[in-house]
């Protein structure tokens, strides 16, 4: 599925409020989201829409902004040097960039659209889904509504892999978008966080620093 990365200098800009960073809230404003929806619409063409999900433009342009996702990752180096009694919460990096899901009238995501803060506004970054979102969207069914809606996603670009993480009374918890066989995981398999990332850390130590192909 494409992607169209913009440069960030020749965006518009639109208020939004940063509230806490959970994922449940709302930090792009409705008003902005419409807005680039618009923008979405004009600068496709439409021989280019299966390639970014849609059946047309005029599928695109009934589209709402569905659950917002703030961008968190873990780096190569962090799943490395990860031992026993090291916390998760400690390695995962939280960025200033949203990937907002745009969703039909069932609530199923479809595509989306980035955005990132810049000088105390928030512009597009990227039209089309990122691989990740597109992993949340083919599992979508497969999850629990409250995991997705309440949960953050968790991006390891380094191993191409993503999951959801959900807080619990025993503690983080991650649940897979993929299946891996090398890994041993399958979508919607639910494990604690460090499990998971004791999973990754043999396959991050031969990693050579290039994702895998």
């Amino acid at each position: 599925m494409k992607k169209i990365s913009v440069a960030v200098a020749f965006l518009f800009y639109g208020s939004a409020r940063m509230v806490m960073h959970a994922q449940g809230d709302t930090i792009i404003s409705k008003a902005l989201i419409e807005k680039a929806i618009v923008k979405f619409a004009n600068i496709l063409d439409s021989p280019d829409v299966a390639n970014f999900g849609l059946k047309s433009i005029a599928q695109l342009k009934t589209l709402k902004g569905g659950k917002q996702f703030k961008r968190f990752g873990i780096g190569l180096y962090d799943l490395q040097k990860f031992k026993q009694g090291d916390k998760v919460k400690d390695i995962i990096q939280e960025y200033q960039s949203v990937e907002v899901s745009l969703v039909d009238e069932r609530q199923n995501i479809v595509t989306s659209i980035e955005f990132t803060e810049k000088n105390g506004g928030w512009v597009v970054s990227g039209y089309g889904s990122t691989s990740e979102l597109i992993a949340v969207k083919n599992a979508q069914t497969l999850l629990q509504k409250t995991d997705l809606e309440k949960g953050d996603l968790i991006r390891i670009p380094s191993l191409n892999l993503c999951f959801i993480s959900i807080s619990s009374p025993a503690g983080l918890e991650f649940i897979s978008l993929q299946d891996n066989s090398d890994l041993n995981l399958f979508k919607r398999q639910r494990m604690s966080a460090s499990d998971a990332i004791f999973k990754l850390v043999p396959f991050a130590l031969e990693h050579k620093g290039l994702p895998p192909k």
